[in-house]
């Protein structure tokens, strides 16, 4: 809802050419096999130019299985990461908990990175900032954890454990 409310917005103040809003969520952008997700979710992103690709549970696109098993959601993730500067289309990623705020995260952004920072990495700091959130809530997890909703939810402090990593690597740079 908060979507097409901006969409609407965006589009009044010429922004945006239209106020259409497509949702989609893993299944509409992941593909089964090599080389069928670029496709699928560049098809959904030329669907929402001109107006918002709202991304529903987005945290379900960093993969939960080790790097060398096949998951094709950081694909996903990357193709419309590509095109999030074009300004052919504003994309929302949805899912986080309901602490990270656009407030909130915008405040820890501010606070944990450097304008110079935020210019090398563009778009791609929230790439990173979502893969290394993912890491956080897998080692912060207790084995005896059975609340479904708390192994999947990426909470603020798994996104300032993400931004810390992101620095920690930039040092090494």
């Amino acid at each position: 809802m908060v979507a097409r409310i901006l969409g609407k917005l965006l589009h009044m103040i010429g922004i945006l050419p239209t106020d259409k809003v497509t949702e989609v969520q893993r299944t509409d952008l992941v593909g089964e096999f090599v080389g069928h997700t670029g496709p699928k979710t560049r098809r959904k992103i030329k669907d929402a130019e001109g107006g918002i690709l709202f991304v529903d549970e987005a945290y379900r696109l960093i993969p939960t299985q080790k790097s060398d098993d096949k998951d094709y959601g950081l694909e996903a993730l990357e193709e419309i990461m590509s095109v999030m500067d074009s300004g052919k289309v504003v994309v929302i990623f949805a899912g986080l908990h309901r602490s990270c705020t656009r407030g909130a995260v915008g405040e820890l952004i501010a606070r944990e990175t450097t304008e110079e920072w935020l210019k090398q990495m563009n778009g791609g700091l929230v790439d990173t900032l979502l893969v290394n959130a993912r890491e956080n809530l897998d080692l912060r997890l207790d084995f005896s954890c059975n609340d479904a909703e708390t192994m999947i939810t990426i909470t603020l402090e798994d996104l300032e454990a993400g931004l810390r990593q992101i620095s920690r690597q930039r040092h090494l740079w």
